[in-house]
């Protein structure tokens, strides 16, 4: 399994050669040869991808940057497709980081690659030099790692408001990954009504509006926040009468209204 969450597609042995070159000999010239004739001779995407930053790692240890960022550059903005794999948009994924990476010390490089990887990470459709949809795991990493690059990079201040919302997203991203995780057995809403709310077992203040529909069961996230404040229009609609109300989860516990009953 990989990190971005997905199975990996099992690898020819020639990688094992190119491993071998590569981490343990330490002889990166033959590892790029190798990695080499594994992209040009496979069709299949994934493999091409995979085999491709190997070779890109090699040429940056070999101190040719200028190929390495060439060949990066390929990795993650060509041949993206609609059907593209989820294996093959982790890698894309991973080449954009890398790219920004190996521009670090070419500015006519940087400041673009830079915010090439902004508007990936800030995007959730099929637009030009964007992505299809990431799994959780990609996600959250180029989500990361380009706040953090972008953090440290001298535009901070220039993409003041774009971080703030990418903070944002990746918040979301890590909540939703873990109610996913909390609840990933169905049986988890067998005595759950659709439509109705529940307080979340998760590690923030979360509710979740449970949801069927085209033979899917999905939750609709809200924080406690909001619906307090939801509740609250009750407060204005009882103020000056004497009606009190107060408000409790499924499982006694309190949402909104008068503290004690």
């Amino acid at each position: 399994m990989d990190s971005a969450g997905f199975a990996e597609p099992q690898l020819p042995q020639e990688f094992e050669q190119a491993w071998q070159f590569e981490f343990m000999e330490r002889n990166f010239t033959e590892a790029a040869e190798v990695y080499k004739k594994i992209a040009e001779s496979t069709e299949d995407d994934y493999l091409w991808r995979r085999a491709t930053l190997g070779k890109v790692r090699c040429l940056k240890a070999l101190g040719e940057i200028e190929k390495a960022r060439k060949h990066c550059r390929d990795v993650g903005y060509t041949r993206i497709t609609p059907g593209i794999a989820a294996a093959s948009v982790s890698l894309a994924a991973r080449a954009r980081v890398m790219f920004v990476v190996l521009s670090r010390d070419e500015p006519s490089y940087y400041e673009k690659a830079l915010a090439s990887l902004i508007n990936t990470a800030n995007s959730y459709s099929l637009e030009a030099g964007t992505l299809p949809p990431m799994g959780s795991g990609t996600r959250i990493f180029i989500l990361q790692r380009t706040i953090q690059m972008a953090e440290e990079s001298p535009y901070a201040n220039q993409y003041k408001s774009r971080l703030e919302r990418l903070r944002k997203l990746l918040d979301g991203e890590m909540l939703a990954a873990e109610v996913a995780q909390r609840y990933a057995d169905i049986t988890s809403f067998q005595y759950w009504k659709v439509g109705s709310v529940h307080r979340l077992d998760v590690s923030s203040d979360t509710y979740g509006l449970y949801c069927k529909a085209a033979n899917k069961t999905f939750l609709l996230l809200r924080s406690g926040e909001d619906v307090r404040e939801d509740f609250g229009t009750f407060e204005k609609s009882f103020a000056g009468s004497d009606v009190l109300y107060r408000v409790v989860d499924d499982k006694g516990v309190y949402v909104s209204g008068i503290k004690q009953p």
